[in-house]
């Protein structure tokens, strides 16, 4: 017998992520791919070099390496029984036929080279709680953009995680940045925003905190720095009210029309107690100093949910702003401002069966008509996780072996061979008997568990006092105003393909009709799942009826697997993007075409 032959590859992907890298090899007998990735499962890792094995064959035709941005390489007759390096730089782009949309974003981060790494702290929420869906403690970071020191150039605001001031970069007249750390690192910073709080014509900061790892209730207090004018921020100790739970965004508006900017807090995750929910807050502002209105102008807003985004919009046309608030385990939840009073309509505007995994939400007349419409972002389409009418996602919950702590089990559903509908759950066994002490007794062995519906897994007595929430809808939306009411239809196929975790509206074309930039990725799955992180970055162009075409990111430029939150922003008189990662460097794109004023765009 001849001997075994093997090939060795290993990739040299520069300064990209390989994560994704498909290397196909053709040897006189078989063709093989390898995926190159940085987790298998659970307390599992791939070394850096993909191996192959080919037997008795001793010839490799070729090999052709596919990476993560489309760009294609192929080598011919490869000597075998070596490692051989593979170096992205050497490869080509894909060619596509050309398109008036090609090369609409330049990335210039290495150019712009901000000395910037958002780090994050080291806490694993599944210690805690097993049978999360993903974790809640590096939700951020939150940024702005504004002017904060009265220059006439864009500057930006970037949280950091606890342990991690955040910090404000002031752009110079040379198109470089340079930071100002502020003082406060105890806080998870996962919203952001730059508003005129005081009405002295500056840009103040209002920072969120949020996150789940702290039990200390002031560890989720939020802070507004007072600008100077100049650009230093000093924390004010007597212009908010006391706000104990985990936040998760702000945005602000003149919702009473006296002349100053409110704000909309939305509550994220009770830290312990999944799926419950921290308050949300709406405060008024009166010269500066913002007090608590939500219980007097309506307690709807402060149990709005597990909120992810918010906006204000006036979508009646009456010219008071109106309130659209979505978060996970939530329907689309409308407010409408009638003089200042918010009232819940969503039964009315016949968004309160969308329950989703919403993510975010902007606005823009994608159909030319004159009123506004919406695009919201959800978890997608490339999950574990599938839900409709008929088989919803579900999460019951209470502390079901009495430890004075929430237990809760998410489920899915589908039918048996007999049609009847059962719910299994979808943490497997080790998950399940952490978080609930007992069951390890009811189901002893892994077998017995395997076939277990909820209904078998709680006892009677557990389901009537369990509460249920359900999600009917994964797919990211777009949500035309129809006049009283909202119409939902899901965005096209590339825009399911990941979490959409922000969205930027802007006639990124040139042709005077609003598009819309998707951007998101969830790396924090558990250990047994992948990362969602298959949305690199997808431009939807709209053509004024509503209707979109998609633009990979491969063709527009767009490549941002990472990011998690985008902005406009000019540097010098040039409009770029600017998207942020957890735990990465921000990446900064060169807008390539004439596009319109961008910074009206960005949620306020």
């Amino acid at each position: 017998m001849g001997a075994n032959h093997f090939l060795r590859i290993e990739l040299d992907a520069g300064v990209m992520d390989k994560t994704g890298t498909s290397v196909v090899v053709h040897s006189s007998t078989k063709a093989q791919l390898l995926i190159s990735g940085a987790v298998h499962g659970f307390q599992s890792s791939m070394e850096n070099t993909l191996h192959f094995g080919l037997g008795r064959d001793s010839l490799v035709a070729k090999i052709v390496v596919n990476w993560p941005d489309g760009s294609v390489q192929t080598l011919y007759n490869p000597v075998v029984d070596r490692t051989l390096i593979v170096k992205y730089e050497q490869s080509a782009p894909l060619h596509f036929a050309p398109t008036e949309t090609s090369h609409l974003f330049e990335n210039v981060s290495e150019a712009i080279d901000v000395d910037y790494v958002h780090r994050e702290n080291k806490f694993n929420d599944f210690k805690i709680d097993p049978m999360l869906p993903w974790q809640y403690s590096k939700s951020g970071p939150g940024m702005s953009v504004g002017d904060v020191n009265g220059d006439g150039l864009d500057d930006f605001f970037i949280g950091g995680a606890s342990g991690f001031a955040g910090e404000v970069f002031l752009q110079t007249d040379f198109e470089t940045f340079s930071s100002v750390t502020l003082t406060d690192q105890a806080f998870e910073d996962t919203g952001a925003l730059l508003f005129d709080a005081d009405n002295d014509a500056d840009m103040d900061l209002y920072v969120v905190s949020g996150g789940s790892e702290f039990s200390n209730p002031l560890a989720y207090q939020d802070r507004l720095y007072i600008n100077d004018g100049e650009g230093n921020f000093s924390r004010s100790k007597t212009a908010l009210p006391r706000i104990v739970g985990s936040g998760t965004c702000v945005r602000s508006a003149d919702f009473d029309r006296d002349g100053d900017l409110d704000l909309f807090v939305g509550g994220g995750i009770h830290p312990g107690s999944y799926p419950q929910h921290s308050p949300s807050y709406l405060l008024s502002n009166h010269q500066g100093v913002f007090s608590d209105i939500t219980q007097r102008n309506n307690p709807k807003l402060g149990d709005a949910g597990l909120v992810r985004d918010a906006l204000w919009a006036d979508i009646n046309g009456d010219d008071w702003p109106d309130l659209l608030v979505v978060g996970e385990w939530m329907p689309i939840m409308v407010f409408l401002n009638h003089e200042g009073k918010l009232e819940e309509v969503s039964a009315t505007w016949k968004t309160d069966n969308l329950t989703g995994f919403w993510n975010s939400i902007a606005q823009g007349d994608f159909d030319m008509d004159g009123d506004i419409d919406f695009i919201i972002g959800n978890l997608g389409l490339n999950t574990k996780y599938k839900a409709s009418n008929e088989h919803p996602v579900s999460v019951y919950y209470h502390d079901f072996d009495r430890n004075g702590k929430v237990d809760a089990i998410i489920t899915t559903s589908e039918k048996d061979q007999f049609g009847t509908t059962r719910e299994y759950p979808l943490a497997g066994y080790d998950e399940v008997v952490r978080q609930i002490k007992g069951l390890e007794k009811k189901f002893p062995m892994y077998g017995d568990f395997a076939m277990a519906d909820i209904q078998a897994i709680l006892s009677k007595e557990q389901l009537e006092k369990a509460k249920i929430k359900r999600v009917n809808l994964l797919q990211s939306i777009y949500l035309e105003n129809a006049s009283g009411s909202f119409i939902a239809r899901p965005l096209p196929i590339h825009a399911q393909l990941g979490p959409v975790r922000d969205i930027l509206i802007d006639d990124v074309d040139g042709d005077l009709i609003p598009d819309a930039l998707l951007l998101g990725t969830l790396k924090t799955t558990p250990s047994t799942e992948a990362w969602y992180d298959a949305l690199t970055g997808v431009l939807l162009l709209g053509d004024g009826s509503a209707n979109f075409k998609t633009v990979s990111s491969d063709i527009s430029g767009l490549w941002a697997r990472h990011a998690s939150m985008v902005s406009p922003i000019l540097i010098g008189d040039s409009p770029h993007l600017i998207a942020v990662q957890n735990g990465g460097k921000p990446l900064f794109f060169k807008m390539k075409s004439p596009i319109s004023n961008s910074k009206k765009h960005e949620k306020q």
